[in-house]
């Protein structure tokens, strides 16, 4: 059983190729990505010291000599252009989150720090700071800034990405845009800690040899609403979490959000775990937000027609205002005729045929198993969820699963006839030759909604598409655009990537 704050700080893995695992994100309830610290090199504490506060040891929390000189510096410029901060004063200004340059914040980080040092040992207090310290980016700690910087562990790096996080951490967002000033800083702590006999000559002369490189590993905040979705093992030990997302997958599905004009969100399923998923409006979109979902219902209808006992050659009436509902319905496409048999309806997507259809095998007998279906309480269902309207929806991972479930390694005949009649769809509206690939789409609160369910004999993917921004009024629009991008990517034999 999953507790909301149980994994805050836990750091989340891919799976890439040759089952390399690849760091993804944190698991946060904020904008910070904080990673919890569980094992990082002695070393780089020796070097902050040496650096930032060589009394550190000494003192109870402030060195009255660094405040003295920097007193004086600042009384000199009429301003602060010193802080003579120890580690512990830089903790406590990180923990309190106040960074306005003035004497009463100056006053508050002293007495907090002396608080601190009250209250925990020295090592403590290193832990504590190397667990929380600002790295740029929104990366607190070491392993976030490690993770970020170069896509690695804090215990793996080498000498010389130790000093360079030490180099950054007086001001990391000015010293990634200026690589100039960074290596100079750099060169000037590497002379710091070799005249301080910290580090050997060798070490110093590999240090100056060496050209830095930032990986900038994009990482994630995952909400830990999202992490039983999709989680396949978890090490407490380390404060990780390895989960069933691939990683190329997962690179792509976040570039095609990036890149669309319009918020999309999107999720894959393979055997039944989630591979992919990402949204504009966040990672745990398409598992909290619910919509009704159009037409995408209408091919576990027909299956449910045909096991019913509706023939593929028996008519339905299909024109806008008759129905057997006496309320008008209205169609996205004018049918060029005025009766549909079933499978006609499905592939041209008709409302008044479904719901003529439905009236033929009992209306409460459709209801009831459309309320079965979507889990849903039966007053909850009206003849309007045939055109797949609830009272509170179901969410893009609910029903892109329901298709897997539904669909994927299934023999019966139904299910199989109406897969194919779906991938008839798809030929039609992507006009792209992928063997096996079925499609579906759907349409939802006068366009603002729209849905495609795609998939083969592996994997099921679910987009939805949200705000009309483009003024696209018609059934479809440049959704069908996207949605053959996103096929051609995935599932075509020339994809960009290897996932299976």
């Amino acid at each position: 059983m999953f507790q909301d704050n149980e994994y805050i700080g836990f750091v989340t893995y891919t799976q890439g190729k040759r089952n390399r695992k690849i760091p993804f994100g944190i698991v946060s309830q904020s904008y910070k990505q904080k990673a919890i610290v569980t094992h990082y090199s002695r070393k780089i504490r020796k070097n902050l010291i040496a650096i930032e506060d060589k009394r550190y040891f000494s003192h109870l929390g402030i060195d009255i000599k660094s405040i003295s000189r920097a007193l004086y510096m600042n009384i000199k410029a009429r301003r602060i252009i010193q802080g003579g901060s120890t580690i512990t004063q830089q903790l406590a200004r990180n923990l309190f989150e106040d960074h306005s340059i003035t004497f009463h914040r100056k006053i508050k980080e002293i007495l907090y720090a002396i608080s601190l040092e009250r209250k925990h040992t020295k090592e403590e207090i290193l832990d504590l700071y190397f667990n929380n310290i600002y790295w740029g980016k929104n990366l607190y700690g070491i392993r976030a800034a490690s993770l970020y910087y170069f896509t690695k562990e804090p215990y793996l790096l080498s000498q010389q990405e130790q000093l360079l996080l030490l180099t950054i951490l007086r001001g990391p967002n000015y010293y990634i845009k200026h690589s100039d000033l960074c290596m100079k800083r750099y060169n000037l702590l590497n002379e710091i800690l070799f005249k301080k006999r910290i580090i050997s000559k060798n070490v110093y002369q590999n240090n100056k040899m060496w050209t830095y490189n930032f990986e900038y590993n994009k990482l994630s905040i995952i909400p830990p609403s999202v992490i039983p979705y999709i989680t396949e093992s978890i090490n407490n030990k380390k404060s990780s979490i390895l989960t069933s997302l691939n990683f190329d997958l997962q690179n792509f599905i976040n570039y095609t959000i990036e890149k669309s004009p319009y918020p999309i969100s999107i999720i894959i399923l393979q055997d039944g775990k989630i591979i992919g998923i990402n949204s504009k409006y966040g990672i745990d979109y398409p598992l909290t937000f619910h919509s009704n979902i159009g037409s995408t219902l209408k091919p576990f209808l027909y299956t449910f027609y045909r096991e019913n006992g509706v023939s593929k050659e028996e008519t339905f009436n299909c024109i806008t205002t008759i129905n057997n509902q006496e309320w008008n319905v209205k169609e996205a496409e004018l049918p060029s005729k005025s009766v549909l048999n079933i499978q006609e309806a499905l592939l041209t997507s008709n409302n008044n045929a479904f719901i003529n259809a439905a009236n033929k095998i009992g209306m409460n007998n459709v209801l009831n198993f459309i309320a079965s279906l979507l889990n849903k309480e039966e007053n909850n269902i009206h003849p309007s969820s045939i055109l797949g309207a609830t009272s509170d929806g179901i969410s893009l991972f609910e029903l892109t699963k329901l298709y897997a479930d539904f669909f994927l390694n299934n023999d019966d005949p139904f299910k199989n006839e109406c897969k194919q009649l779906l991938c008839q769809i798809a030929k039609i509206k992507l006009r792209i030759d992928i063997n096996n690939l079925f499609l579906k789409t759907g349409t939802t609160n006068g366009n603002k909604e729209r849905f495609a369910i795609l998939g083969n004999e592996k994997i099921v993917l679910g987009i939805m598409r949200q705000e009309n921004s483009i003024n696209d009024y018609s059934k479809d629009g440049s959704f069908i655009n996207s949605i053959k991008n996103i096929a051609r990517n995935i599932f075509s034999k020339k994809k960009m990537y290897t996932w299976m």
